[in-house]
């Protein structure tokens, strides 16, 4: 039931501190974007084709670009 938890989430803030009761988030979506290519599920039909690069594939996510600059 805890939020922060789904596979060990951290933020790190810019004094390299842990920020608390920070939850998972996409801060541009372009890891969200990217994600749901890479790993889309196989649907429940079987006669249909998964579309995803490596369809059920188990995610592990990290934010390296906030707000979508690495600058």
């Amino acid at each position: 039931d805890d939020p922060t938890y789904p596979g060990g989430w951290v933020e790190i803030g810019p004094d390299g501190e842990p920020i608390e009761d920070s939850e998972p988030h996409d801060t541009h979506y372009h890891g969200t974007h990217v994600g749901g290519t890479v790993g889309a599920a196989a649907p429940a039909d079987d006669d249909t084709p998964a579309y995803g690069v490596a369809p059920n594939v188990d995610l592990q996510h990290g934010l390296v670009l906030p707000d979508g600059s690495g600058a």
